[in-house]
């Protein structure tokens, strides 16, 4: 789609950017932090836009990618537990936040 090629286009620029921006011998630690749930769009696809590309290009290019929705979001949409989200705004509670700390924490165990 028009939306995921305009995601994956953008981040691939800045991935490209960001590994040949170091002269030394090991590249530096890219990491991509989605902390966006939705829903924020007319559709569920152009809001999984975005993290589908993140998504890809982190396993193409071996760089560090971590979606909060990825971890939230079968609580909060499946469920409608409105703990770790916010559907008439993006901006989330403390919990939704403690919950990207954590996720960033355990997600850096597998580097």
């Amino acid at each position: 789609t028009a939306v995921l090629d305009q995601a994956r286009d953008g981040l691939q620029q800045f991935i490209r950017a960001a590994l040949t921006s170091n002269r030394c011998k090991v590249p530096p630690l890219v990491v991509h932090m989605d902390d966006y749930l939705g829903p924020q769009q007319d559709s569920l696809l152009g809001d999984m836009s975005y993290n589908t590309a993140m998504l890809q290009l982190a396993k193409w290019y071996d760089t560090f990618a971590i979606s909060y929705g990825e971890v939230v979001r079968d609580i909060a949409w499946l469920l409608g537990d409105s703990t770790f989200s916010n559907k008439k705004d993006v901006h989330f509670s403390n919990w939704a936040h403690q919950t990207i700390a954590w996720s960033f924490g355990f997600a850096s165990l597998e580097l």
